[in-house]
Protein backbone atom coordinates (compact mmCIF):
# COMPACT_ATOMS: atom_id res chain seq x y z
CA UNK A 1 0.00 0.00 0.00
CA UNK A 2 1.31 3.44 -0.83
CA UNK A 3 1.61 6.20 1.71
CA UNK A 4 -0.92 9.01 1.63
CA UNK A 5 0.55 11.18 -1.17
CA UNK A 6 -0.59 13.20 -4.10
CA UNK A 7 0.84 12.65 -7.53
CA UNK A 8 4.14 14.54 -7.74
CA UNK A 9 6.25 14.65 -10.87
CA UNK A 10 9.80 13.59 -10.17
CA UNK A 11 12.44 16.28 -10.27
CA UNK A 12 14.56 14.33 -12.73
CA UNK A 13 11.77 14.49 -15.29
CA UNK A 14 10.31 17.94 -14.71
CA UNK A 15 12.63 20.03 -12.56
CA UNK A 16 10.05 20.12 -9.78
CA UNK A 17 10.78 19.20 -6.18
CA UNK A 18 9.87 15.59 -5.45
CA UNK A 19 7.83 14.35 -2.50
CA UNK A 20 10.90 12.97 -0.70
CA UNK A 21 12.73 16.29 -1.22
CA UNK A 22 9.86 18.29 0.29
CA UNK A 23 9.96 16.03 3.34
CA UNK A 24 13.73 16.51 3.52
CA UNK A 25 13.62 20.31 3.12
CA UNK A 26 10.78 20.86 5.58
CA UNK A 27 12.57 18.70 8.15
CA UNK A 28 15.76 20.71 7.79
CA UNK A 29 13.95 24.07 7.90
CA UNK A 30 11.87 23.04 10.92
CA UNK A 31 15.06 22.11 12.79
CA UNK A 32 16.63 25.52 12.14
CA UNK A 33 18.64 24.92 8.98
CA UNK A 34 22.01 23.27 8.25
CA UNK A 35 23.86 25.15 11.02
CA UNK A 36 21.60 23.70 13.72
CA UNK A 37 20.62 20.36 12.20
CA UNK A 38 23.76 18.27 11.71
CA UNK A 39 21.86 15.00 11.23
CA UNK A 40 19.51 15.65 8.31
CA UNK A 41 21.33 15.53 4.99
CA UNK A 42 20.11 17.96 2.33
CA UNK A 43 19.52 16.23 -1.00
CA UNK A 44 20.03 19.38 -3.11
CA UNK A 45 21.35 22.51 -1.37
CA UNK A 46 20.56 24.85 -4.31
CA UNK A 47 17.00 23.62 -4.53
CA UNK A 48 16.65 23.89 -0.74
CA UNK A 49 17.81 27.54 -0.71
CA UNK A 50 15.45 28.39 -3.55
CA UNK A 51 12.55 26.91 -1.59
CA UNK A 52 13.35 28.73 1.69
CA UNK A 53 10.60 31.41 1.39
CA UNK A 54 7.96 28.70 0.99
CA UNK A 55 9.55 26.54 3.69
CA UNK A 56 9.49 29.47 6.14
CA UNK A 57 5.71 29.77 5.77
CA UNK A 58 5.20 26.01 6.23
CA UNK A 59 7.45 25.86 9.31
CA UNK A 60 5.72 28.88 10.87
CA UNK A 61 2.34 27.15 10.40
CA UNK A 62 3.61 23.94 12.00
CA UNK A 63 5.12 25.68 15.01
CA UNK A 64 2.10 27.94 15.45
CA UNK A 65 -0.07 24.81 15.51
CA UNK A 66 1.96 23.43 18.41
CA UNK A 67 4.51 21.09 16.86
CA UNK A 68 7.58 21.24 19.10
CA UNK A 69 10.94 19.50 19.35
CA UNK A 70 13.13 17.93 16.71
CA UNK A 71 11.65 16.75 13.42
CA UNK A 72 12.84 13.52 11.83
CA UNK A 73 12.23 12.40 8.25
CA UNK A 74 11.27 8.72 8.20
CA UNK A 75 12.82 8.33 4.75
CA UNK A 76 13.70 4.70 4.11
CA UNK A 77 12.91 3.61 7.66
CA UNK A 78 10.66 0.58 8.07
CA UNK A 79 7.83 0.39 10.58
CA UNK A 80 7.12 -2.62 12.80
CA UNK A 81 4.00 -4.32 11.41
CA UNK A 82 1.29 -5.69 13.69
CA UNK A 83 1.50 -9.53 13.73
CA UNK A 84 -2.13 -9.86 12.61
CA UNK A 85 -1.58 -7.71 9.51
CA UNK A 86 -1.59 -9.75 6.30
CA UNK A 87 0.47 -7.40 4.11
CA UNK A 88 4.25 -7.05 4.12
CA UNK A 89 4.79 -3.42 3.07
CA UNK A 90 6.37 -1.76 6.11
CA UNK A 91 6.68 1.75 4.63
CA UNK A 92 5.58 4.21 7.37
CA UNK A 93 2.43 6.27 6.92
CA UNK A 94 4.25 9.12 8.66
CA UNK A 95 6.66 10.97 6.38
CA UNK A 96 8.03 13.04 9.27
CA UNK A 97 7.90 12.65 13.03
CA UNK A 98 7.89 15.37 15.71
CA UNK A 99 7.81 13.99 19.24
CA UNK A 100 5.02 11.42 19.23
CA UNK A 101 3.27 12.99 16.25
CA UNK A 102 3.49 11.31 12.85
CA UNK A 103 2.91 13.65 9.90
CA UNK A 104 1.65 12.52 6.49
CA UNK A 105 2.77 15.24 4.08
CA UNK A 106 1.02 16.10 0.86
CA UNK A 107 1.01 18.83 -1.70
CA UNK A 108 -2.39 20.40 -2.34
CA UNK A 109 -4.33 18.83 -5.17
CA UNK A 110 -5.61 15.35 -5.90
CA UNK A 111 -4.33 12.76 -3.47
CA UNK A 112 -4.14 9.01 -3.12
CA UNK A 113 -4.88 7.32 0.20
CA UNK A 114 -4.16 3.79 -0.90
CA UNK A 115 -3.32 1.66 -3.91
CA UNK A 116 -3.11 -1.80 -2.46
CA UNK A 117 -2.95 -5.42 -3.45
CA UNK A 118 -5.00 -8.22 -1.92
CA UNK A 119 -3.33 -8.59 1.50
CA UNK A 120 -3.22 -4.87 2.31
CA UNK A 121 -6.82 -4.38 1.18
CA UNK A 122 -8.16 -7.26 3.29
CA UNK A 123 -6.14 -6.14 6.31
CA UNK A 124 -7.63 -2.64 6.03
CA UNK A 125 -11.14 -4.15 5.96
CA UNK A 126 -10.24 -6.30 8.98
CA UNK A 127 -8.97 -3.24 10.86
CA UNK A 128 -12.24 -1.38 10.27
CA UNK A 129 -14.16 -4.42 11.56
CA UNK A 130 -11.95 -4.53 14.67
CA UNK A 131 -12.42 -0.83 15.37
CA UNK A 132 -16.21 -1.13 15.13
CA UNK A 133 -16.30 -4.44 17.03
CA UNK A 134 -19.92 -5.54 17.56
CA UNK A 135 -21.21 -2.54 15.61
CA UNK A 136 -19.50 -3.66 12.42
CA UNK A 137 -21.93 -4.36 9.52
CA UNK A 138 -22.55 -8.09 9.08
CA UNK A 139 -21.97 -7.87 5.34
CA UNK A 140 -18.42 -6.52 5.83
CA UNK A 141 -16.81 -9.96 6.11
CA UNK A 142 -18.74 -11.31 3.12
CA UNK A 143 -17.69 -8.32 1.04
CA UNK A 144 -14.06 -8.79 2.09
CA UNK A 145 -14.23 -12.44 0.98
CA UNK A 146 -15.66 -11.42 -2.40
CA UNK A 147 -12.85 -8.91 -2.83
CA UNK A 148 -10.30 -11.56 -1.84
CA UNK A 149 -11.56 -13.87 -4.60
CA UNK A 150 -11.33 -11.03 -7.13
CA UNK A 151 -7.80 -9.86 -6.29
CA UNK A 152 -5.75 -12.81 -7.50
CA UNK A 153 -2.74 -12.01 -9.69
CA UNK A 154 -3.05 -12.41 -13.45
CA UNK A 155 -0.17 -14.32 -15.08
CA UNK A 156 0.78 -14.37 -18.75
CA UNK A 157 2.63 -17.54 -19.85
CA UNK A 158 6.09 -16.84 -21.28
CA UNK A 159 5.21 -18.58 -24.54
CA UNK A 160 2.51 -15.95 -25.12
CA UNK A 161 4.58 -12.93 -24.08
CA UNK A 162 4.61 -10.19 -21.45
CA UNK A 163 1.76 -8.38 -19.75
CA UNK A 164 2.58 -5.34 -21.87
CA UNK A 165 2.16 -7.32 -25.05
CA UNK A 166 -1.10 -8.84 -23.81
CA UNK A 167 -2.64 -5.48 -22.89
CA UNK A 168 -1.68 -4.09 -26.29
CA UNK A 169 -3.66 -6.92 -27.88
CA UNK A 170 -6.56 -6.42 -25.45
CA UNK A 171 -6.73 -2.76 -26.53
CA UNK A 172 -6.70 -3.72 -30.20
CA UNK A 173 -3.26 -2.25 -30.88
CA UNK A 174 -1.77 -5.61 -31.84
CA UNK A 175 -3.26 -8.65 -33.57
CA UNK A 176 -4.41 -11.63 -31.51
CA UNK A 177 -3.07 -14.94 -32.81
CA UNK A 178 -4.26 -18.36 -31.73
CA UNK A 179 -6.94 -19.72 -29.42
CA UNK A 180 -4.73 -19.51 -26.31
CA UNK A 181 -4.12 -15.79 -26.79
CA UNK A 182 -7.78 -15.15 -27.55
CA UNK A 183 -8.87 -16.91 -24.35
CA UNK A 184 -6.29 -15.08 -22.25
CA UNK A 185 -7.30 -11.69 -23.67
CA UNK A 186 -10.94 -12.58 -23.00
CA UNK A 187 -10.16 -13.50 -19.39
CA UNK A 188 -8.24 -10.25 -18.94
CA UNK A 189 -11.08 -8.13 -20.32
CA UNK A 190 -13.69 -10.05 -18.33
CA UNK A 191 -11.85 -9.37 -15.10
CA UNK A 192 -11.82 -5.69 -15.98
CA UNK A 193 -15.61 -5.80 -16.22
CA UNK A 194 -15.78 -7.48 -12.81
CA UNK A 195 -13.67 -4.61 -11.46
CA UNK A 196 -16.45 -2.23 -12.45
CA UNK A 197 -19.22 -4.23 -10.79
CA UNK A 198 -17.17 -4.78 -7.62
CA UNK A 199 -16.39 -1.06 -7.49
CA UNK A 200 -20.11 -0.33 -7.50
CA UNK A 201 -20.72 -2.95 -4.80
CA UNK A 202 -18.09 -1.44 -2.48
CA UNK A 203 -19.35 2.09 -3.18
CA UNK A 204 -22.89 1.06 -2.27
CA UNK A 205 -21.64 -0.64 0.90
CA UNK A 206 -19.67 2.43 1.95
CA UNK A 207 -22.57 4.77 1.15
CA UNK A 208 -24.94 2.75 3.34
CA UNK A 209 -22.41 2.15 6.13
CA UNK A 210 -20.86 5.54 6.73
CA UNK A 211 -19.21 4.68 10.07
CA UNK A 212 -17.49 1.67 8.52
CA UNK A 213 -16.29 3.77 5.59
CA UNK A 214 -14.87 6.34 8.02
CA UNK A 215 -12.96 3.66 9.95
CA UNK A 216 -11.70 2.14 6.70
CA UNK A 217 -10.37 5.52 5.56
CA UNK A 218 -9.02 6.13 9.07
CA UNK A 219 -6.89 3.00 8.86
CA UNK A 220 -5.84 3.64 5.27
CA UNK A 221 -4.67 7.16 6.11
CA UNK A 222 -3.11 6.55 9.54
CA UNK A 223 -1.88 2.94 9.59
CA UNK A 224 -3.02 2.83 13.24
CA UNK A 225 -3.76 -0.91 13.26
CA UNK A 226 -1.00 -1.86 10.83
CA UNK A 227 1.69 -0.23 12.98
CA UNK A 228 0.09 -0.86 16.36
CA UNK A 229 2.88 -0.90 18.95
CA UNK A 230 5.50 0.61 16.63
CA UNK A 231 7.81 3.09 18.38
CA UNK A 232 8.94 5.20 15.37
CA UNK A 233 5.98 6.08 15.17
CA UNK A 234 5.23 4.75 11.70
CA UNK A 235 1.53 5.60 12.00
CA UNK A 236 0.36 9.13 11.14
CA UNK A 237 -1.96 11.22 13.27
CA UNK A 238 -1.79 14.43 11.23
CA UNK A 239 -2.03 15.28 7.56
CA UNK A 240 -0.17 18.44 6.57
CA UNK A 241 -1.20 19.84 3.19
CA UNK A 242 0.75 22.70 1.64
CA UNK A 243 0.81 24.87 -1.45
CA UNK A 244 4.20 24.65 -3.18
CA UNK A 245 3.97 28.20 -4.55
CA UNK A 246 2.96 30.13 -1.44
CA UNK A 247 3.63 27.73 1.43
CA UNK A 248 0.03 28.14 2.61
CA UNK A 249 -0.53 25.18 4.93
CA UNK A 250 -3.50 23.26 6.33
CA UNK A 251 -3.07 20.89 9.26
CA UNK A 252 -5.64 18.13 9.67
CA UNK A 253 -5.91 15.86 12.68
CA UNK A 254 -6.70 12.31 11.58
CA UNK A 255 -6.16 10.36 14.82
CA UNK A 256 -6.61 11.06 18.53
CA UNK A 257 -5.16 7.73 19.57
CA UNK A 258 -5.58 4.09 18.62
CA UNK A 259 -9.02 3.56 17.10
CA UNK A 260 -10.02 7.18 17.76
CA UNK A 261 -10.70 9.12 14.57
CA UNK A 262 -9.56 12.70 14.26
CA UNK A 263 -11.97 15.46 13.28
CA UNK A 264 -10.85 15.41 9.66
CA UNK A 265 -11.58 11.75 8.84
CA UNK A 266 -15.31 12.16 7.97
CA UNK A 267 -14.39 15.08 5.67
CA UNK A 268 -11.65 13.02 4.07
CA UNK A 269 -13.88 9.97 3.68
CA UNK A 270 -16.66 11.98 2.04
CA UNK A 271 -14.22 13.20 -0.60
CA UNK A 272 -12.92 9.80 -1.68
CA UNK A 273 -13.32 8.01 -4.98
CA UNK A 274 -12.74 4.24 -5.06
CA UNK A 275 -12.04 1.80 -7.87
CA UNK A 276 -10.41 -1.50 -8.71
CA UNK A 277 -7.77 -1.43 -11.43
CA UNK A 278 -4.73 -3.32 -12.67
CA UNK A 279 -1.38 -2.60 -11.00
CA UNK A 280 1.62 -3.59 -13.10
CA UNK A 281 5.20 -3.08 -11.91
CA UNK A 282 6.67 -3.47 -15.40
CA UNK A 283 5.18 -3.99 -18.85
CA UNK A 284 7.98 -6.49 -19.45
CA UNK A 285 6.91 -8.76 -16.59
CA UNK A 286 4.59 -11.75 -16.76
CA UNK A 287 2.26 -10.58 -13.98
CA UNK A 288 -0.22 -7.87 -13.14
CA UNK A 289 -2.25 -7.47 -9.96
CA UNK A 290 -5.73 -6.19 -9.12
CA UNK A 291 -5.37 -3.05 -7.02
CA UNK A 292 -7.89 -1.34 -4.75
CA UNK A 293 -7.43 2.40 -5.13
CA UNK A 294 -8.81 5.15 -2.93
CA UNK A 295 -8.25 8.65 -4.32
CA UNK A 296 -9.29 11.99 -2.89
CA UNK A 297 -11.13 14.66 -4.83
CA UNK A 298 -10.30 17.91 -3.09
CA UNK A 299 -12.57 20.10 -5.15
CA UNK A 300 -15.80 19.93 -7.12
CA UNK A 301 -14.93 18.30 -10.43
CA UNK A 302 -16.18 19.44 -13.83
CA UNK A 303 -18.64 16.54 -13.82
CA UNK A 304 -20.26 17.56 -10.53
CA UNK A 305 -23.48 19.61 -10.81
CA UNK A 306 -23.33 23.30 -9.93
CA UNK A 307 -26.16 25.57 -8.77
CA UNK A 308 -26.38 27.04 -12.26
CA UNK A 309 -26.47 23.65 -14.01
CA UNK A 310 -29.16 22.43 -11.60
CA UNK A 311 -31.33 25.46 -12.38
CA UNK A 312 -30.87 24.96 -16.13
CA UNK A 313 -31.76 21.29 -15.89
CA UNK A 314 -34.82 21.90 -13.72
CA UNK A 315 -36.33 24.96 -15.40
CA UNK A 316 -35.03 25.04 -18.96
CA UNK A 317 -38.53 24.25 -20.29
CA UNK A 318 -41.58 26.06 -18.92
CA UNK A 319 -44.87 25.63 -20.76
CA UNK A 320 -48.42 26.21 -19.48
CA UNK A 321 -48.76 22.72 -18.08
CA UNK A 322 -45.55 23.01 -16.14
CA UNK A 323 -46.38 26.52 -14.89
CA UNK A 324 -49.44 25.15 -13.14
CA UNK A 325 -47.19 23.04 -10.92
CA UNK A 326 -44.37 25.58 -10.63
CA UNK A 327 -44.70 25.85 -6.84
CA UNK A 328 -44.20 22.11 -6.48
CA UNK A 329 -41.21 22.19 -8.81
CA UNK A 330 -39.58 25.07 -6.94
CA UNK A 331 -40.14 23.28 -3.64
CA UNK A 332 -38.60 20.10 -5.03
CA UNK A 333 -35.68 22.05 -6.49
CA UNK A 334 -34.93 23.76 -3.17
CA UNK A 335 -34.86 20.37 -1.45
CA UNK A 336 -32.37 19.07 -4.04
CA UNK A 337 -30.14 22.12 -3.56
CA UNK A 338 -30.21 21.75 0.23
CA UNK A 339 -29.33 18.05 -0.05
CA UNK A 340 -26.44 18.91 -2.38
CA UNK A 341 -25.12 21.59 -0.02
CA UNK A 342 -25.30 19.17 2.93
CA UNK A 343 -23.21 16.68 0.95
CA UNK A 344 -20.67 19.33 -0.07
CA UNK A 345 -20.44 20.59 3.51
CA UNK A 346 -18.55 17.40 4.38
CA UNK A 347 -15.89 18.44 1.84
CA UNK A 348 -15.52 21.92 3.30
CA UNK A 349 -16.37 25.54 2.53
CA UNK A 350 -14.37 25.55 -0.72
CA UNK A 351 -16.62 22.88 -2.25
CA UNK A 352 -19.76 24.89 -1.39
CA UNK A 353 -18.32 28.09 -2.84
CA UNK A 354 -17.40 26.31 -6.08
CA UNK A 355 -20.95 24.93 -6.28
CA UNK A 356 -22.23 28.53 -6.35
CA UNK A 357 -19.63 29.60 -8.91
CA UNK A 358 -16.95 31.10 -6.66
CA UNK A 359 -13.33 29.92 -6.81
CA UNK A 360 -11.38 30.75 -3.63
CA UNK A 361 -7.57 30.76 -3.77
CA UNK A 362 -7.26 28.77 -0.56
CA UNK A 363 -9.26 27.97 2.56
CA UNK A 364 -8.08 26.53 5.88
CA UNK A 365 -10.39 23.60 6.47
CA UNK A 366 -9.77 22.14 9.90
CA UNK A 367 -8.62 22.63 13.45
CA UNK A 368 -4.87 23.18 13.52
CA UNK A 369 -4.24 23.03 17.23
CA UNK A 370 -2.27 20.05 18.53
CA UNK A 371 -3.57 18.55 21.74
Amino acid sequence: MKRFKHYLEEKAASGKVSAAEYENYITMAFNGGPKKDKVTQIKDSKSYKKALPVLAVIVKSLKSAGFKGKMTQTGKAQGAINSTWLGKDSTPKADMVVGKNGISLKKRGGSQIMSSKKAETLSTFNAAVEFMDQNSPQHATTLANNISNLMEEFVVPKKIGTIGQLTAKAKGKDKISGKAEKKLVGDYLAKGNVFKSMTEEVKTFFDTNEDFKNYFIYEAATGANKFKGDSLPAAANYIVAFDASSGDTSIHRISKGYGKMGEYIPTLASSTKIRFSWKTHSSKSQKTFPSFRVDVKESVSEDDPTFESMINEEFNVLDEGILSSLVDRVTGFVKKVIAKIMTLAKQGVAAILRFFGFTPDSIQMSNSVIR
